[in-house]
């Protein structure tokens, strides 16, 4: 148990100070405690996140909480973010608690999944994001062994892909937190004069904004040390996300709303691939090869095996059928 405790609640726009309906998270740091609020349901509503460290022994848990007890807290505070305060009719009050991601996932018929596999601290807000991750890996592999399409071995990959980031994560946000939390000073400082002078600094320079959001975003995220990621093509390699690319009337993602094994090639797709995929009722998507795929680092008219988290699990350059058979005989699942 950290000692911290968040609050939460859930104000509506109507509610909430004109100055303050932003559409985007903010997020107030102070000594030992922070505010965060973002629009919810399109703006009609802002969610209310403050956190502070307790004075009294905490134990883990969640229940009920009192405006009193955050007031207490926060009675010293700017009074921009202070006015949020008295809004809420109610709050619910969480013990938070961290600890390294456990070694073992998953036993028998049991597997542990986001704050069950790994506990960390609320900075980045990466919770959320991170238990979603974690269950869409292990829901297509999970729903493969049980039609029957898969051996059970599948279901390792689950730990070794996401334990690795999950403990990198928990390491991370420890650190943050405590750094925006601070007392004395210099700590002081870099809240009030250093922070927001290097983010307005980020926030105006595309490459490094782009880099910071994929790293908050999680798309970052690779697998590329996975068993399930067979080969590479220039930067691009198998275990990374898709990359993104815009065409004259769709985009490369359309196809991923099937949450389903599928096909790329941008370019052309040989014809005995095309045969090969109709007899196995694997999809095929075809893209016009442009400057935006060589761009991001797509091969022409290369094999892009997408997994169902549109992760990409095998990429040949020769498109080869054969590659593709000896593949989904490697992990063991039928196709």
């Amino acid at each position: 148990v950290t000692g911290h405790v968040v609050y939460r609640a859930v104000i509506d726009c109507d509610d909430m100070p004109e100055d303050l309906r932003i559409n985007a998270p903010v997020l107030w740091a102070g000594p030992h405690c922070h505010l965060v609020h973002y629009p919810l349901r399109g703006g009609k509503q802002y969610n209310l996140v403050v956190t502070f460290h307790s004075r009294q022994q905490e134990e883990w848990g969640v229940k009920d909480g009192s405006k009193e007890e955050v007031l207490s807290y926060f009675a010293g505070i700017h009074a921009r973010p202070r006015q949020m305060l008295d809004k809420p009719t109610s709050w619910r009050r969480w013990s938070t608690a961290d600890r390294e991601p456990v070694e073992k996932w998953g036993t028998d018929r049991i597997t542990l999944v986001g704050d069950a596999a790994h506990l960390h601290s609320p900075a980045g807000a990466q919770g959320m994001n991170t238990g979603i991750g974690d269950a869409i890996n292990l829901a297509w592999k999970l729903a493969a062994v049980i039609n029957n399409q898969a051996s059970e071995q599948l279901l390792e990959s689950y730990q070794i892909e996401r334990r690795a980031f999950a403990e990198k994560l928990v390491k991370s946000t420890d650190r943050v937190f405590s750094l925006i939390t601070a007392e004395g000073a210099l700590a002081a400082k870099i809240r009030t004069q250093i922070a927001p002078y290097q983010l307005s600094k980020i926030y105006n320079n595309a490459p490094l904004s782009h880099f910071i959001f994929r790293i908050i975003s999680q798309l970052g995220i690779h697998y590329r040390q996975s068993p399930l990621s067979q080969g590479k093509s220039g930067k691009i390699h198998a275990g990374d996300r898709l990359p993104w690319i815009q065409q004259a009337h769709s985009n490369n993602f359309e196809s991923l709303k099937q949450i389903l094994w599928q096909i790329h090639v941008y370019g052309t797709a040989r014809p005995e691939l095309q045969t090969w995929c109709h007899q196995h009722n694997l999809p095929l998507s075809e893209f016009v090869w442009d400057t935006n795929c060589k761009k991001v680092g797509l091969l022409e008219n290369a094999v892009y095996l997408i997994r169902p988290d549109t992760y990409i699990a095998l990429i040949d350059p020769q498109a080869n059928i054969d590659t593709l058979q000896q593949y989904f005989q490697k992990i063991q699942m039928k196709y």
